[in-house]
């Protein structure tokens, strides 16, 4: 009996691998369509953060707004106040006029707006008050000091001067003064500098101790003034007549004295280092102790300089006998 051929036996198949995977077998994906969305809270929350936008924008611009606005009223107030204080310089009593100053050097120290306009006002009524037509002044240079005059000098000048001299912020301003009369005025440790006081008629004032530094006083009419221990450091004195000046332990350091008339000065322990004298007439003058190291004398007339002991004279220089 033939026995029958049987075929190799298969591996068997495994369904799950061998099967196709269906779509519907794969994991849900979630749809437009099959997601539970809360619209009310989504338009809820929408709105808000819109509310939100629009209150910081709306905040801002009223910040600038204010801003603005207060910007402004600051100005109106600053106008107010220079209008106020220009007019009290024209008032009969002397507390008024002395406001009126101090407003403004503070407007003119507040505001660089207002610092030239406030400054030049007070130049201007230093200049208005005091000219080379008040008393004990001549518009000509005096051969001998003028009569005193008969009244005080007002403290208003004296403050008005120091507000000139002391201002801060823009130092290429350089208030003009030039050609007014301070004769006899008392300024004793006044602080007047960068001031153009050119031509002024300075006769017989008491500047000791003041600060008259990078002062303008070419062609100063100065005799008999007081300038003892007064700081002239880089100062122009080009052509001034200080004939009889006391300028002991006067800081010259400097200062321009170009054919300056400085007949009869007295000049003792006077520091006048790297000082211009060209051609400036020492006749008689009292240089006992001064400094004169790195001096230009060129064309000076020394010859009859009264004192010279202890005087430091320039390198190279042949002193009077």
């Amino acid at each position: 009996m033939k026995k029958s051929r049987r075929s190799p036996a298969r591996p068997p198949t495994s369904r799950r691998t061998s099967r196709s995977i269906r779509p519907q077998d794969s994991p849900a994906v979630p749809n437009s369509e099959n997601r539970n969305l809360d619209w009310p809270a989504i338009v809820s929350v929408g709105g808000l953060v819109l509310s939100v936008i629009i209150v910081v924008v709306a905040s801002t611009f009223t910040s600038c707004g204010a801003a603005s606005d207060r910007d402004l009223a600051r100005k109106g107030q600053q106008s107010d106040r220079y209008t106020a204080a220009v007019g009290q310089l024209g008032s009969d009593t002397l507390e008024t006029r002395l406001g009126g100053i101090y407003a403004l050097e503070q407007l003119g120290t507040e505001s660089t707006t207002y610092y030239l306009p406030a400054y030049e006002v007070i130049a201007a009524y230093v200049r208005s008050r005091f000219t080379l037509t008040s008393v004990g002044c001549d518009s000509r240079r005096p051969q001998s000091p003028p009569p005193a005059p008969q009244t005080p000098l007002d403290f208003d000048l004296f403050t008005a001067v120091e507000v000139l001299g002391r201002r801060g912020a823009d130092e290429s301003y350089v208030p003009d003064l030039s050609g007014i009369c301070l004769s006899y005025a008392p300024l004793i440790n006044a602080t007047m500098r960068r001031i153009n006081l050119a031509r002024a008629n300075l006769v017989s004032v008491d500047l000791t101790g003041a600060n008259l530094t990078r002062v303008e006083l070419s062609y100063a009419e100065m005799t008999s003034a007081n300038l003892a221990n007064t700081d002239l450091t880089w100062s122009n004195l080009h052509g001034a007549n200080l004939a009889g000046a006391k300028m002991a332990n006067a800081g010259l350091r400097g200062a321009q004295l170009t054919m300056a008339w400085l007949f009869s000065v007295d000049l003792t322990d006077a520091d006048l280092t790297n000082a211009d004298l060209t051609g400036a007439n020492l006749d008689g003058a009292n240089l006992t102790g001064a400094n004169l190291t790195g001096a230009d004398l060129s064309h000076a007339n020394l010859t009859t300089a009264t004192r010279v002991d202890r005087v430091q004279w320039p390198r190279d220089f042949t002193p009077p006998r």
